[in-house]
């Protein structure tokens, strides 16, 4: 299960609608859940869509390094690790596909957003072990931080 708060989720959403029509990617920052416990996604982190031939990035993403270490640096400063990534799918269902199976790291979170026609839609929440994704994780969303 995921918890996230509502501007993580908002932030994602508008990451997408932003960089459409290529993809969007990023980090998400929190706490592992530990066994049958929720992860608890607290902020994001935007990353540049570093994929090498550019006219590709409507349907690939690649984080650029500097961004994960910056991310890696923000997570430790606030006492959070991260959790995983996010990227959309424009015009595209917000399902894993058979790029995101072999380029993903296994048993770390992955949210997907579909962005149709430039509006950001539906962010599901996946987190793949044993070589195979699993289901949509549960998603429940917390009020904004106070």
């Amino acid at each position: 299960m995921v918890r996230v708060f509502a501007e993580c989720r908002q932030e994602i959403l508008e990451h997408g609608a932003q960089e459409y029509p290529w993809e969007c990617c990023g980090l998400l920052l929190g706490q592992q859940g530990a066994p049958g416990r929720p992860h608890l996604v607290r902020r994001t982190a935007r990353a540049e869509n570093a994929w090498p031939v550019p006219t590709r990035r409507g349907d690939r993403f690649l984080l650029a390094p500097r961004d994960l270490l910056r991310a890696g640096r923000q997570a430790q400063q606030a006492g959070l690790e991260i959790l995983g990534t996010y990227h959309s799918h424009p015009d595209r269902p917000p399902r894993p596909s058979h790029r995101d199976l072999r380029h993903v790291d296994f048993g770390c979170l992955h949210a997907i957003l579909s962005v149709w026609q430039g509006l950001a839609d539906e962010v599901t929440w996946w987190r793949p072990e044993g070589g195979v994704w699993g289901g949509n994780l549960v998603q429940e969303v917390l009020e904004p931080l106070g």
